[in-house]
């Protein structure tokens, strides 16, 4: 038997996860990969989808704080590495 440990609060009814909410898009060419903020047992669940790259970037955040932090550092790299990209706020 394995047992769970969650460390800090947890959702009292949480459901699965659910899309809450688009957060941004990153436009350049035909690429549009876009941050999406999802529900998660813990808090937030935040996850930026590149075309053409297998690897999904994910973070859980435990609070608003951390989620904007970590989806601002996204969006600079992703400016960063792609130059001259547009970034649509949703």
């Amino acid at each position: 038997m394995t047992s769970r440990h969650i460390y800090g609060p947890v959702r009292e009814h949480f459901e699965g996860a659910r899309l809450l909410s688009p957060v941004w898009t990153l436009t350049k060419g035909p690429r549009r990969p876009p941050c999406e903020c999802w529900s998660h047992e813990l808090g937030y669940h935040l996850r930026l989808t590149v075309t053409d790259d297998p690897l999904l970037r994910t973070h859980v955040c435990r609070d608003g704080q951390v989620l904007v932090a970590v989806q601002d550092e996204w969006r600079k790299a992703l400016v960063r590495t792609t130059g001259n990209g547009q970034i649509a706020e949703t």
